[in-house]
């Protein structure tokens, strides 16, 4: 089952949005990161609402 998520991300001033693909509990690809602390942000936030196993 694949599930896609959007939120902006909030770790420096650029606020990207975020586009996530997660599927079986992790995540796949993250887009719309202009920097690392996206991916980081997208791991973070989705562990934390229970989406992802990691």
């Amino acid at each position: 089952m694949t599930d896609k998520y959007r939120f902006k991300c909030k770790n420096c001033s650029r606020q990207c949005a975020l586009k996530v693909k997660v599927e079986e509990g992790e995540i796949v690809k993250v887009r719309g990161n202009l920097c690392k602390k996206g991916e980081k942000y997208a791991q973070k936030k989705l562990k934390k609402k229970g989406k992802i196993k990691k």
